[in-house]
């Protein structure tokens, strides 16, 4: 079953999963991979400590990930090359719970600050940010205010980037603080990382993390507010 779909439509009925290239759901409950819902051939490998399965008592799975063991998942590049976005709009949404925020704390990341791609993070403010980049070492970022992620509390963290504006969403909602002018990104074949920046020793996510999905198309905000009516409830 995958949480906050109506499954008597079927998956790839339903509007919300329309143009998905990204969907891990974390079923397995076991093992070292992972493997995307979307029609894609993108498998996740768990790697570090590794990452710990976890389920609350109502059934819904996600992985707790630990810093101090590099904890993160990957994915090769060329089965990930539909998350390569450079002049599309593209939209993102991962529940989150982070535990520490003496670091910034990777979400997810297909690319490299000043160089090519893309990454999102929870910043160590309680802000969270997608950056865009580019290779003549220039980058945009656009992001929330301060504090809108306190620990110990699942937020679904959500973008948009439609042309030249990315917009960031908390639980359904707006809460875009600063906006940054977001040019063409350059293209990357890098490896989907998630909860660890790309060369795989910096910015460790530290917590739990549910369904990381990732859209080639621009999500409204009244998508990002349904995804959040549908499956907030699963959440303790």
């Amino acid at each position: 079953m995958v949480w906050g779909v109506d499954m008597s439509v079927g998956y790839d009925k339903h509007s919300l999963n329309h143009q998905l290239v990204l969907d891990l759901p974390f079923e397995e409950m076991t093992g070292l991979v992972t493997y995307c819902r979307a029609q894609s051939n993108i498998v996740a490998t768990l790697r570090g400590g590794p990452p710990t399965w976890q389920q609350f008592i109502n059934g819904l799975q996600y992985l707790d990930f630990v810093p101090g063991t590099l904890d993160f998942l990957d994915a090769p590049g060329a089965a990930s090359a539909g998350l390569d976005f450079t002049t599309g709009d593209f939209s993102v949404a991962v529940w989150a719970r982070v535990d520490d925020l003496s670091a910034n704390r990777m979400l997810l990341c297909r690319g490299l600050l000043n160089v090519d791609g893309w990454h999102c993070a929870i910043l160590m403010n309680g802000s969270f940010v997608l950056y865009t980049n580019q290779g003549a070492g220039t980058n945009q970022s656009s992001l929330s205010a301060a504090g809108e992620v306190v620990v110990a509390t699942w937020y679904l963290l959500g973008f948009t980037r439609v042309g030249g504006s990315v917009r960031c969403y908390k639980n359904g909602r707006d809460v875009t603080n600063t906006v940054g002018v977001h040019l063409d990104l350059t293209t990357s074949a890098r490896e989907l990382h998630i909860g660890i920046y790309d060369p795989e020793n910096a910015s460790p996510f530290d917590g739990g993390m549910h369904r990381p999905r990732v859209w080639s198309r621009a999500l409204s905000a009244r998508e990002h507010m349904e995804l959040y009516n549908m499956e907030s409830q699963m959440f303790p």
